[in-house]
C-alpha cells in the first residue's frame, strides 16, 4: 500500500492499522479513515480531517485505490468494506495484528473466506498458521507487526548507545539481545474455556 498513489482507506479496530496509517501519512500518502470503532476515536487530532462518517464509508471506498484493513474475530464491519472494495476491483490488503484466527477473521460475516490481494502477517509462524487454515501462500507476506515495532522502538531505541544502556540497566552483557514480550489478556476478551464456541 505504501507504494500506491492516491488514497488508501482504513477500517478495523486494531492498533496495527493506526500504526500503518501514521506511517503512510508520514510518507505523504493521504489516507481516508472510516469513523468506526477504535480508529474513529484514536486518530490523532492532526488527521481528524481524514475521517469519513461510518454511513458514508461504502461510498468513500470508490475514491480509493487500495483498501487496507485490520480485522476482528467478532466485528464484521471491516470485512464488509473489504468485500465491497474487492467487488469493485480495488486492491485489498489485510494487516494481521496477532497470531490467531487467521481464517476466522476473513469469515466473520458468515460469507466465504475473503482472500485479499495481500495478507500481511507478523512472521513465519503466522504465515504457516495462515496457510494451515487455507490462506494461499501467494497472498501472504511477512511484514512484522507495525504497532509492536513502534512500541519496541520506544521501549528500547535501536541505537547502539541506547542498547548498551538498556543492557547495563538490566545487568546484561553489552552485546545481549533484548526481546520484549507483549501479550494480550485473552481471558478478559474470550473467557477461560478454550473449548467454548467462538473461542479462537
Amino acid at each position: 500500500a505504501g507504494r500506491c498513489a492516491g488514497h488508501a482507506a482504513f477500517m478495523g479496530g486494531s492498533r496495527v492499522v493506526l500504526a500503518v496509517i501514521l506511517e503512510l501519512e508520514a510518507q505523504g500518502i493521504p489516507c481516508l479513515v472510516s469513523e468506526h470503532g477504535f480508529l474513529g476515536r484514536e486518530l490523532p487530532k492532526r488527521l481528524r480531517n481524514r475521517l469519513v462518517p461510518e454511513e458514508k464509508s461504502l461510498q468513500a471506498v470508490a475514491a480509493c485505490r487500495v483498501v487496507l484493513f485490520g480485522s476482528s474475530s467478532t466485528d464484521p464491519y471491516a470485512l464488509a468494506l473489504a468485500r465491497r472494495a474487492q467487488a469493485e476491483g480495488l486492491a485489498v490488503v489485510h494487516v494481521l495484528d496477532s497470531w490467531s484466527s487467521y481464517r476466522k477473521r476473513l469469515e466473520t460475516d458468515d460469507g466465504p473466506m475473503l482472500v485479499p490481494d495481500l495478507y500481511t502477517v507478523p512472521d513465519a509462524y503466522a504465515a504457516q498458521g495462515a496457510q494451515a487454515e487455507g490462506l494461499p501462500g501467494s497472498c501472504l507476506s511477512m511484514a512484522g507487526q507495525p504497532a509492536l515495532a513502534g512500541t519496541a522502538a520506544r521501549l528500547f531505541p535501536f541505537t547502539a548507545a541506547h542498547r548498551r544502556e538498556a543492557a547495563r540497566r538490566l545487568k546484561l552483557p553489552p552485546d545481549a539481545h533484548i526481546v520484549v514480550f507483549i501479550n494480550e489478556v485473552y481471558r478478559s476478551v474470550f473467557g477461560c474455556d478454550t473449548g467454548a464456541p467462538g473461542h479462537p
